[in-house]
């Protein structure tokens, strides 16, 4: 039989937790604390808006990845593709589409710099990493070849990510999803 109580929570801690959640909700459901937000990712599927930008460099293909923030509770430091969850006020845009608020922070606050172009649609890739279940489109991106983006981004060979203790492992499948895009568009095996 169907409960109408979270499982785990007693009556008066189950109200408890909507009540926050509707005030929340009243003040306009802006972001979550990175401690908040890690404990409703672990149970509840993050929709997920990643770009992957790769170059070619001594004709190695290289990928762009990024230094997590200090405040980042599971992965302080380590690298991932630029990338953002969708957030409520994604919606509320006037150009209608929640996707241009994701890609509008990742060229603002994670890479500093504006994208070559619309990034390429390339798959939706479902996953589950130590934040919880994510659910994430997969964009190719490319950026001017003079950027000069945020400090600690890096740089790296495709071929050795899988050893890198520095590198999220969940960051492996949409890179590697995005890869056959990359290696197709521009000829490679």
């Amino acid at each position: 039989m169907f409960e109408d109580l979270t499982e785990g929570l007693s009556p008066q801690e189950d109200e408890i937790l909507c009540c926050i959640l509707k005030k929340w909700a009243d003040a306009g459901g802006g972001r979550f604390s990175p401690k908040v937000l890690n404990w409703l990712a672990y149970a509840i599927p993050q929709p997920a808006i990643e770009t992957i930008v790769f170059r070619l460099y001594d004709g190695k293909v290289q990928v762009l990845l990024l230094p997590r923030p200090p405040r980042d509770i599971i992965w302080e430091g380590m690298l991932n593709s630029p990338g953002q969850l969708l957030r409520r006020m994604d919606f509320l845009r006037e150009d209608g589409n929640p996707i241009n608020g994701a890609f509008q922070r990742i060229q603002h606050e994670e890479l500093k710099c504006n994208f070559v172009g619309d990034p390429i649609f390339v798959g939706v890739l479902p996953q589950l990493s130590k934040r919880g279940p994510d659910v994430v489109q997969c964009y190719l991106a490319q950026i001017p070849d003079d950027s000069t983006v945020s400090e600690g981004s890096e740089w790296l060979d495709v071929g050795g990510l899988g050893e890198n203790p520095r590198v999220i492992k969940s960051e492996l499948g949409p890179i590697k999803f995005a890869l056959k895009q990359f290696k197709s568009t521009h000829g490679l095996s």
